[in-house]
């Protein structure tokens, strides 16, 4: 029974571990378009999809509220 405890302690631990590293990475990603430093015109059509994600308004959410409410 530990044995089976300490599987899942490893596999959720790993899971957590890689969510940690990709909100760091998000969080990096959007202070990089703070510094004014020149950024390939792909790169940075990459780097406002990441913002959009970071920000979770996948959705628009301000337009969505203004037509239903």
């Amino acid at each position: 029974m530990s044995s089976g405890n300490f599987l899942i302690a490893i596999v959720l631990g790993g899971s957590l571990g890689q969510l940690w590293s990709t909100i760091r990475a998000l969080q990096m990603i959007i202070l990089i378009i703070l510094i004014d430093i020149f950024i390939p015109v792909n790169s940075l059509i990459f780097f406002q999809a990441c913002i959009k994600i970071a920000e979770m308004d996948l959705m628009q959410g301000e337009k969505i509220y203004e037509e239903n409410l």
